[in-house]
């Protein structure tokens, strides 16, 4: 039996009925706040921005820009840099102490070694507790297939419809013996609980796509705060 943050894994057989054909599926019973957490809402004392960079691609434009946050006091959590052909794009969650904050904003984008990058900062609050009710599930998902056109939405529009909101999604291209292959990880979660029952469909709903978009790779796991008992 494995472990995860406390909480236990159980095979799909013990749990949900068996596993999807052709994909791999897990319930973790956990903390989906814990799993789920947000770096804006996790640290209340500090000021949050988002840092949004393209330009030339150019070696050391990484260790330029983050060395710079970190002189300046702002530490990184979330951050994604991917060059696009022979351009650069960069994007940050900076943290950093609210007495700081308007100072780091301008160095960095008044920096004549960095202007190339276009850098702009946007300041982020925290969600108002009330606006949004206490996550009860989460979903890891990890997928690849051929790819082709409207993947992205078909993944998309399936987690909307079962009520999901996605806390966090990538997608990328990897190419596999010549062949080009679409790989998406996604993280979601809903405010609604889920029977064990319920739990089954979603991950059918879900495991589907494996199917419906001729997927390599289906990769489940289902995070529930609380452990439930199955119906005889």
């Amino acid at each position: 039996m494995q472990q995860l943050r406390g909480g236990a894994i159980a095979d799909p057989q013990d749990v949900a009925g068996g596993q999807i054909s052709g994909a791999t599926y897990r319930l973790a019973l956990s903390g989906v706040r814990e799993l789920f957490a947000c770096p804006v809402e996790l640290d209340k004392d500090m000021s949050h921005f988002c840092l949004s960079a393209n330009g030339p691609d150019k070696v050391g434009w990484v260790s330029k820009l983050s060395t710079l946050v970190a002189n300046k006091g702002g530490n990184v959590t979330h951050s994604k840099m991917v060059r696009l052909g022979d351009s650069l794009t960069i994007l940050m969650h900076v943290a950093v102490d609210p007495q700081e904050m308007d100072v780091l904003k301008k160095v960095l984008v008044d920096s004549v070694e960095l202007r190339p990058l276009g850098i702009r900062v946007a300041s982020l609050n925290r969600r108002l507790t009330k606006a949004a009710a206490e996550p009860k599930v989460g979903v890891h998902i990890h997928c690849c297939g051929e790819d082709k056109p409207g993947m992205l939405a078909a993944i998309s529009t399936r987690l909307s419809d079962e009520g999901l909101s996605v806390e966090h999604l990538t997608t990328e291209l990897e190419v596999v013996n010549e062949k080009r292959k679409f790989v998406v990880n996604a993280a979601c979660t809903t405010s609604l609980d889920h029977t064990a029952d319920e739990i089954q469909t979603l991950r059918h709903s879900i495991g589907s796509l494996s199917q419906e978009l001729k997927l390599d790779v289906m990769d489940i796991v289902i995070h529930r705060n609380e452990i439930f008992e199955e119906k005889d």
